[in-house]
């Protein structure tokens, strides 16, 4: 059980790369279709992270 927990947590400081990492390149684009998806990239991880964090709090 602890395993996955620890996994959970590995992936959610990936997930949290991932959407620093977009909204980053977002910022640097230019406002068009790219920015969008890179914002809409960014809101499904956060989404994706918001679950997997609240599954790693109601483990312990």
């Amino acid at each position: 059980m602890r395993n996955i927990k620890n996994e959970k947590e590995e992936q959610l400081k990936i997930l949290l790369e991932l959407i620093t990492e977009f909204e980053e390149r977002a910022l640097k684009t230019k406002r068009n279709t790219k920015h969008v998806l890179l914002l809409k990239c960014a809101e499904l991880l956060q989404d994706y992270a918001s679950n997997l964090m609240k599954e790693v709090m109601n483990e312990n």
